[in-house]
């Protein structure tokens, strides 16, 4: 299968090389001194036993992707607008096109482009880290849960989940994918935004009582406007959050990683997101706001 990575980052670029090592033919799209590394050497995926190099096409052009059989979108949330536009103008009407992004916006934001009888969408469990152009660090076991956008579509997206477990990476088929997505939506806005404000690790934000008095009211805010958009969790979810969280005690949250890179902030896509619900309905969310106000400026 010929498959375009529409992002090479910690996310796109693991994923990408794993299917790259299962003997799929991967187009890898990137950027900048990312694209100029991975032309030159490669790209490498380190893990605590081994590591791996994979000698593929990485471009920047999207003319590249005109005949793949399978689009994975995995840029910045910042850049889902732009990237879907050009997609869809780059690519077969027919070409399944699988979300991996952060937050449930990109998904409202694809549906504009693209038919969502071809859109998949998963919510991603991965601690990978790019520590430097065109190298990935990777720990624990990836996991995905992945489910289409349109419900008569299960079939079709049993395919996709056994196109990853054939490939190592240990994946389901629901049928409720959204609800999957809201589930990370919280996980996310519980250590993400207070991660890169603090500049600390998930673990050190589980660790320190402040730390991690912030993080569980501003999980507590999400849960309350997931509520009002009618995916509803018991509060026994947020021991379950924090408990889980321990596999990724050492994990740089990608909002750290890319204040520390000096990148844009997904800020809108996570904390953004609740806001807009919060003042719809209008609801208070202050601990959201105030990592908002302190990360937005």
């Amino acid at each position: 299968m010929k498959i375009g990575i529409a992002g090479t980052g910690a996310v796109g670029g693991y994923i990408g090389g794993i299917l790259a090592l299962a003997n799929h033919e991967v187009v890898f799209l990137s950027r900048g001194t990312n694209l100029l590394r991975m032309q030159e050497r490669g790209l490498k995926i380190k893990s605590s036993v081994d590591e791996e190099i994979i000698y593929k096409e990485f471009t920047h052009s999207l003319d590249t992707f005109s005949d793949v059989d399978l689009i994975i979108l995995s840029v910045k949330s910042n850049d889902t607008l732009i990237m879907t536009k050009q997609l869809s103008h780059n690519i077969s009407s027919s070409t399944p096109v699988l979300l991996m992004q952060n937050g449930v916006s990109n998904e409202e934001i694809a549906m504009k482009y693209f038919d969502p009888t071809r859109l998949y969408t998963a919510a991603v469990y991965l601690t990978s880290r790019m520590t430097e152009p065109g190298i990935i660090e990777m720990s624990g076991k990836p996991r995905l849960t992945i489910g289409s956008l349109d419900s008569g579509n299960i079939e079709e997206a049993k395919s996709l989940t056994h196109l990853f477990n054939k490939a190592g990476i240990q994946s389901k088929t629901s049928s409720n994918v959204m609800r999957a997505k809201w589930k990370k939506l919280l996980w996310n806005v519980t250590f993400n935004p207070l991660s890169a404000y603090a500049g600390v690790t998930v673990g050190q934000i589980i660790n320190q009582p402040e730390l991690r008095e912030i993080a569980e009211r501003a999980l507590v805010e999400g849960m309350q406007i997931a509520s009002h958009k009618g995916f509803y969790f018991q509060d026994e979810l947020i021991n379950q959050i924090f408990v889980g969280a321990r596999k990724a005690d050492n994990h740089y949250t990608s909002m750290l990683q890319d204040r520390l890179n000096g990148k844009q902030l997904e800020i809108e896509s996570i904390c953004g997101y609740f806001l807009k619900e919060a003042t719809k309905r209008g609801v208070s969310i202050p601990v959201i706001q105030s990592l908002y106000n302190h990360l937005a400026t």
